[in-house]
């Protein structure tokens, strides 16, 4: 499964985003805006599947990618077995 990683183009994360395209399996996807302009204001940060990661700066950026790609995806119908 490719993993979709995608940045904005004015976050200055240019060294994590070609750090990600050199890896098969992840789609590395720069738009020119991803509608995060507080967190683009703040710090480095990307959409991983989705989801929203964070960081001080770049090198942390890209560990917390490889993070968010290595943990399985939250089941959003686990709160269901909390109700049973």
């Amino acid at each position: 499964m490719k993993h979709i990683v995608e940045f904005c183009g004015s976050n200055g994360a240019q060294q994590t985003y070609a750090h990600c395209e050199k890896h098969a399996h992840i789609d590395a996807i720069e738009y020119g805006c991803l509608g995060q302009c507080e967190t683009c204001d703040l710090h480095p940060f990307a959409l991983v599947n989705g989801q929203l990661v964070e960081a001080p700066d770049e090198q942390t950026l890209q560990t917390r990618i490889i993070e968010a790609i290595n943990t399985p995806p939250k089941d959003p119908y686990a709160w269901i077995d909390d109700v049973r």
